[in-house]
């Protein structure tokens, strides 16, 4: 199978993604189709069964290596992905879990989404760190595995998430106002600051 097959299925997943993520599109089903509370399960259900496709489309294009690996990237590419565990991880417990995977909103029997701007830990280094998680986990991923498909479901997940990251900051700009605006003025969206 042809390696744009996976790249166009890998863009749509995040297209819908997105699209799904969207604040109108989000009212309308809402307001038509499905309930408040079941929304956030059903998006997170929706996009965990969308990966299984995926995973076949990937098991099925026929994988050209770009670079023979070399000690060195490879060595970069697995701290790359450590750094990312680590990164998402740390993330993930600043997170209430069950409202992140919707199974409060449907013990509440609401929508509602999250009230308070969390700006501690390791969002208190950069302002979106499942993204930066996300970014180390696919370059790492490719520095371990230089195969074509590989590079290509990176170039593409990163636009995906440097787009989204710009999306997200709308909804938070909206969402938090001027309290959001300090907080992004003095931290970074992605790459951490080395140096004050």
């Amino acid at each position: 199978m042809a390696i744009w097959y996976f790249g166009g299925a890998l863009a749509g997943y995040f297209f819908l993604h997105s699209l799904l993520a969207a604040e109108g599109v989000k009212s309308r089903l809402t307001r038509n189709f499905i309930p408040p509370r079941l929304y956030r399960l059903a998006y997170n259900v929706l996009a965990a069964g969308l990966i299984l496709p995926l995973a076949v489309l990937y098991s099925n294009v026929e994988k050209e290596r770009i670079f023979e690996p070399m000690t060195l990237s490879t060595i970069c590419g697995w701290l790359m992905l450590a750094a990312g565990a680590v990164i998402g991880y740390l993330a993930m417990r600043q997170y209430d879990l069950s409202e992140f995977s919707g199974t409060a909103q449907l013990r509440q029997n609401t929508g509602s989404p999250v009230t308070t701007l969390n700006t501690r830990g390791v969002n208190a280094v950069v302002r979106h760190p499942l993204y930066l998680a996300s970014l180390l986990t696919v370059w790492g991923a490719f520095l371990v595995l230089p195969y074509d498909v590989v590079l290509l479901a990176a170039v593409v997940t990163s636009i995906y998430l440097v787009i989204g990251t710009l999306l997200e900051e709308q909804k938070l700009r909206r969402a938090f106002g001027e309290e959001y605006e300090v907080y992004r003025q003095q931290v970074p969206m992605l790459l951490p600051r080395l140096f004050d």
